[in-house]
């Protein structure tokens, strides 16, 4: 397909809109496109106006000083971009119009033509973008229930609010009789006293002793150590 007159409806897009399928000489399409809240300059029109009467623009035939949208010419054009994009343009066309915000009840069934097949390239594009959305979304999806629930573990271990504060405490109440029950139902371990000679015996008692004189403060001791701290303090 020519793709000169996609950059022509592109370029003269105002002037095709001024246009329609109602004949307009040169002035009555003049005053059209000044009416554009995007006005163009009086160059720009200038030269505008004069690319179509001098029939540069497809789609525009001129007849008595008079230009014209071709109607047939524009369904032949619009016919040879659908089948170029992969579709029909009766498929297109007599298919139900899409809701403006999503369609709530079953679409109706688009006509099918006899003997038209779609394009496989665009099946399996369809196809691969249909796959391709449905794992992002469901991409998206775990990964919000995960940080879901690493908020939830960090607000039961630590948000001091009444309703993790109540579940920290049932578990915490739990975690103790469960562990009582654990101790019950455990035999005791039986106390196994060292064996010891009795030179290793004397020595450790004679250690005890020095460690005792050495390290042991009397009351006294720490009553004076008191004052002395309290006085030095004043």
């Amino acid at each position: 397909m020519n793709t000169d007159m996609l950059k022509s409806l592109q370029t003269y897009a105002k002037v095709y809109a001024s246009i329609g399928t109602v004949p307009k000489s040169r002035e009555e399409i003049r005053c059209s496109l000044k009416e554009f809240k995007d006005k163009q300059s009086d160059n720009t029109i200038r030269n505008h106006l004069n690319d179509t009467f001098a029939g540069k623009l497809p789609l525009i035939t001129i007849k008595d000083d008079k230009a014209v949208l071709d109607v047939a010419e524009l369904r032949s054009f619009i016919e040879r971009l659908c089948k170029t994009l992969g579709t029909d343009a009766s498929i297109l066309f007599t298919g139900p119009v899409p809701a403006p915000k999503g369609r709530k009840d079953s679409d109706a069934q688009i006509p099918s033509i006899d003997g038209v097949q779609p394009s496989p390239a665009m099946v399996n594009m369809k196809k691969s973008l249909a796959e391709a959305v449905k794992k992002e979304k469901e991409l998206a999806e775990a990964e919000r229930k995960r940080a879901e629930r690493e908020i939830e573990i960090i607000y039961e271990k630590y948000a001091p609010y009444l309703k993790y504060d109540v579940k920290r405490r049932i578990k915490n109440r739990q975690f103790k009789k469960r562990k009582r029950l654990e101790r019950k139902n455990r035999p005791p371990r039986p106390y196994i006293p060292p064996q010891r000679t009795a030179e290793e015996q004397k020595a450790i008692d004679t250690e005890m002793k020095r460690l005792y004189k050495e390290y042991h403060v009397s009351a006294v001791g720490r009553m004076a150590r008191h004052l002395k701290e309290k006085y030095r303090k004043q």
